[in-house]
């Protein structure tokens, strides 16, 4: 049996699990809650401890045939007992609600309920485990992440590749030397990664759209006098450092267009923002961080979260010798890039890491923004004094209640309230920690329940979420 996680669903994974302590909610007599990975769960009262669970993170849609299996469409026409209601929509997504003052994050089913499911590809569920992590088995999908499909995205998507194979086009890339930003996985699934002589950033999550600004090397594109020398043997320059930049998964400029016009895309935030922060990148360097506040056209880059970022109409003033016989409006917005990460790539494609002061000095050079600090230092020894646990205890039991109790006080010390960064009333997205120094980037995000409850409503609305749109599209 072979599980496999697919790349665009890193985060909304299947997780078998033992059923966690049960808690009294009140005014709830069948229902209790329990708490997985920082996630809060309404289960049954009588859900026995004995069993292993699945569980489902918000945001994740679950397969149909399972659903359907277990009755637990809300559409009865789509269950396999059609006297059988459930829950869920047509979609299969598992939501973030608010009920008797649970934010519900999550859901729990028993593991068994997965047999009929399985058994149509000949699966035996009985091997899975507790801890194991999957959003397929054996090629057989049980869940992946939830997205809403727009269909202008769509359309316009299928223009632009039409475009595209009409285009005379050289690709600048250099293998080894640009990197997408790596997946942020869950704070509360990797504890087991911190350990109490660590020094740790601790930083705010900010809710925009992600991006990447290098100054790396690229292939030049040679003459036909150059061609002709490199096949003679000479030795021809054939890289050199450039510009690159990209959104979370499509790099924007990769190509050398001998016949490209202005695009298909009139929001491409990405190129403005690049346009501002070029001139500050050194060679070898690479920029990844998120943009936020509002677009060119006066539209939110994430609905209500402005960062503090204004946008207003002002009468578009005439040109010298223009006459003009009435004033057209037009919007100035505002924007901000925040950088949560510079790395170094060497010309053998070697990457080295920033730690956070270097982030900081450099940023402070180039006069560039980062991501607001909330704590920078060793992981504090007080956490574990509290709970009369000692600094390096050697047993599994102690670690795991270290980790228990530090996380615990990341939720009450930086969770649940309002950004204080936003003019607007909304909720703040999380905190992202990281491992500082390592060779590798290790950081792990924690978002707020308040604000995957928001995250729900807004895609109930079916509000436009630009990091998924923008890794549908590929300007050129």
């Amino acid at each position: 049996m072979k599980l496999s996680i697919r790349d665009d669903s890193k985060n909304y994974t299947c997780t078998v699990v033992k059923l966690p302590v049960k808690q009294k909610v009140e005014g709830l007599d069948k229902l209790v809650k329990v708490t997985v990975f920082g996630n809060d769960v309404l289960t049954k009262k009588d859900a026995d401890e004995n069993l292993l669970y699945l569980f489902f993170p918000a945001e994740c849609s679950i397969s149909e045939t399972y659903l359907s299996h277990n009755n637990e469409f809300r559409d009865s026409t789509f269950n396999k007992d059609k006297s059988q209601k459930g829950y869920f929509e047509s979609n299969g997504r598992v939501k973030a609600i608010k009920f008797k003052g649970v934010i519900s994050t999550g859901y729990l089913a028993p593991l068994n309920t997965i047999k009929n499911d399985l058994s149509i590809k000949g699966v035996d569920f009985t091997k899975l485990k507790e801890g194991d992590e999957f959003t397929d088995i054996d090629g057989y999908n049980v869940c992946k992440k939830y997205k809403v499909v727009h269909s202008h995205a769509t359309a316009g998507q299928t223009k632009e590749s039409r475009y595209n194979k009409k285009l005379k086009r050289f690709n600048k890339l250099v293998a080894n030397q640009f990197r997408f930003h790596v997946d942020t996985s869950q704070l509360a699934k990797n504890l087991h990664m911190f350990h109490p002589e660590d020094i740790i950033v601790i930083t705010d999550k900010w809710h925009g759209t992600s991006a990447v600004f290098s100054n790396l090397l690229v292939n030049k594109e040679l003459t036909w006098k150059e061609k002709v020398a490199k096949w003679l043997g000479l030795d021809i320059v054939s890289t050199y450092y450039d510009n690159l930049y990209s959104s979370r998964s499509v790099i924007k400029n990769q190509y050398i267009n001998k016949e490209a016009t202005a695009g298909f895309y009139n929001e491409d935030i990405w190129k403005v923002v690049d346009d501002e922060v070029k001139s500050k990148i050194e060679p070898g360097i690479s920029l990844y961080g998120e943009i936020v506040g509002y677009l060119p056209s006066g539209k939110h880059i994430q609905k209500g979260y402005d960062y503090g970022c204004e946008t207003k109409n002002i009468p578009d003033l005439p040109k010298e010798g223009e006459v003009v016989k009435g004033s057209e409006i037009r919007p100035i917005a505002q924007h901000k890039f925040v950088v949560y990460r510079i790395t170094y790539t060497k010309p053998d494609g070697n990457v080295i890491e920033f730690s956070w002061q270097q982030i900081k000095d450099y940023c402070k050079k180039y006069e560039l923004e980062h991501v607001k600090e909330l704590y920078f230092g060793v992981m504090d020894p007080q956490f574990y004094r509290e709970v009369g646990i000692p600094l390096f205890g050697d047993t599994n039991f102690l670690r795991e209640k270290l980790q228990e109790h530090w996380f615990n006080t990341l939720c009450e010390t930086y969770l649940e309230e309002n950004c204080k960064w936003c003019v607007n009333k909304v909720p703040a997205e999380g905190i992202v920690v990281r491992r500082d120094g390592l060779e590798t980037y290790s950081a792990y995000k924690l978002k707020a329940k308040r604000f995957l409850e928001r995250e729900t409503k807004m895609l109930d609305k079916g509000e436009e979420n630009i990091e998924d749109e923008g890794a549908a599209t590929d300007n050129l």
